[in-house]
């Protein structure tokens, strides 16, 4: 009988800590959002104020071409933060699927570096060497969501490009024993700190902001890639000292 009410005072207990818990998330969260849709202002009012100049005559090619810089580089910046908030959205719902198809590691990755290359260009940041490596055996066929591959490792490399000023970024990938897939992603960045790494996959980061319901949007992109990892049935694995760089595997059934 003292054993069945031991248990029953834990169950209230742990039920009791997640109450508490969603009840400050759902206090948090029009505070989020208001951090949120502040980071959305500010590449949308630099596409509008920018393509406003564009209008302007007597422009010399200088100009015009800044001008069209700052609209495409706010317009992919844009695009990739309504991106992740309706995935994070659909994800939170039971509402995205993974759709498992036959990928070519190889062709995903020349994908992938072909579009790194343009942003690399596109936010001046041609002094940083990215290599890519497919794996030893072959082209590395595996079954799996190509389009949410492709977003996670996107997100990983968007963020390395982010935070490295100089050195490179390295994409090994590997096969191993035909059963697993690793990618990890290795930078020269800046790094990141221990309480950094442990609240980097959490939509409220646990601090000083927190208590004063002061919260600054770090974006969504982690928390996406950690959610769409796991759908894949995959793991995502961070390694990182703040001023050494950062490594971030990704690993998946083949």
């Amino acid at each position: 009988m003292d054993i069945h009410n031991d248990q029953l005072l834990d169950k209230l207990g742990e039920l009791q800590r997640e109450l508490s818990n969603a009840q400050m998330q759902n206090s948090l969260f029009p505070n989020y959002l208001a951090g949120l849709s502040h980071d959305i202002r500010t590449p949308l009012n630099a596409i509008v104020g920018f393509s406003g100049l564009l209008t302007e005559p007597d422009l010399d090619p200088e100009q015009l071409k800044f001008y069209s810089y700052m609209i495409t580089r706010s317009s992919r910046k844009l695009l990739s933060m309504i991106s992740n908030l309706i995935d994070l959205a659909k994800m939170e719902t039971g509402n995205l699927r993974i759709f498992n198809e036959k990928v070519n590691v190889s062709e995903l990755l020349d994908e992938i570096r072909e579009e790194m290359e343009e942003e690399r260009r596109l936010y001046g940041k041609d002094q940083i060497e990215m290599t890519f490596q497919t794996p030893h055996n072959g082209s590395g066929n595996i079954q799996t969501d190509k389009t949410r591959l492709y977003q996670v490792l996107k997100i990983f490399l968007d963020n390395s490009l982010k935070f490295t000023k100089s050195g490179k970024i390295q994409v090994i990938s590997r096969i191993e024993d035909g059963q697993r897939v690793s990618f990890s992603i290795r930078d020269t960045g800046r790094g990141m700190d221990k309480p950094t790494l442990e609240s980097l996959f959490e939509l409220f980061p646990q601090g000083p902001n927190v208590e004063g319901l002061k919260i600054k949007s770090r974006g969504l992109g982690m928390l996406v890639a950690q959610k769409l990892a796991s759908l894949m049935k995959g793991e995502i694995l961070i390694n990182s000292e703040p001023k050494t760089g950062t490594t971030v595997s990704l690993t998946l059934p083949v």
